[in-house]
């Protein structure tokens, strides 16, 4: 199966020459790098701003999930309700009796 794209057969001829000449696959690599850009690449090199580009969704993925598992965990954490008097509840007992006679009377 030939690739169907312009240009295929004169790269393939240029590839070929190369390789003719004593070229191995890094420098025929070099050359159509040389002469057409990074472009020419299937995939692009993965050094400088490339490797930014590679590296940064992950990175920005990692950073919004740590944001929300802190978010979430402070919303979802209730801080313990302050208690009047040093810490001691003392209840009223007039007041608890008539609490339980009022739900009492909704049963």
């Amino acid at each position: 199966m030939r690739p169907v794209c312009h240009g295929h057969t004169a790269q393939t001829g240029e590839i070929q020459s190369l390789l003719n000449d004593g070229k191995n696959l890094d420098q025929v690599l070099a050359a159509f790098i040389e002469k057409y850009g990074e472009a020419v690449l299937a995939v692009p090199r993965n050094t400088g701003f490339n490797a930014l580009a590679w590296v940064l969704p992950y990175a920005l993925g990692a950073f919004g999930l740590i944001v929300i598992v802190l978010t979430a965990r402070r919303w979802s954490s209730h801080p313990a309700a302050a208690v009047a008097g040093g810490g001691e509840t003392q209840i009223d007992s007039a007041l608890d009796a008539r609490l339980d006679d009022e739900l009492r009377n909704l049963d």
